[in-house]
């Protein structure tokens, strides 16, 4: 009787260590991947933004207004942050599914959700600060 409690503490012993070192390997992944992914937009928007700025001051020249040159920026620059997150989301969704029936595993999506939704608020702050330096810079060039 003392081995079988002495296995099973064992047993859940080890299981809750190889879960959290495998949390914290996934959380550190995440936040690599995270920080380049944010690396990968800001440069693509800087690279972006002389040829953005002379088809905004061409336009600004025939009446487009500030208001309307931040709009469109804004969309344009929340396409690039946003579809790839709601996209990866839905994936992860529906891949996990099929792999937690495979193995086996309890309920996942609250979980995923969770993490979803922390990286969201995240790209949100992230979006905001990019996007007010990207008009600010559009704003100077236009007539």
């Amino acid at each position: 009787m003392m081995n079988s409690l002495t296995t099973r503490s064992g047993r859940f012993s080890e299981m809750k260590q190889s879960t959290s070192m495998m949390s914290f390997v996934g959380i550190f992944i995440t936040a690599v991947l995270s920080i380049s992914s944010a690396s990968f937009l800001y440069f693509k928007l800087h690279t972006e933004l002389s040829q953005d700025q002379q088809m905004y001051r061409a336009m600004s020249k025939i009446g487009l207004r500030a208001k309307e040159m931040s709009r469109a920026a804004t969309i344009q620059i929340a396409s690039l942050f946003f579809i790839p997150i709601v996209v990866s989301t839905i994936q992860t969704l529906v891949v996990l599914n099929a792999v937690r029936k495979l193995i086996g595993l309890g309920e996942v999506n609250s979980s995923i959700m969770t993490a979803s939704a922390a990286f969201l608020v995240v790209q949100m702050i992230y979006f905001i600060l990019v996007r007010s330096r990207y008009v600010q810079k559009l704003k100077r060039v236009m007539v």
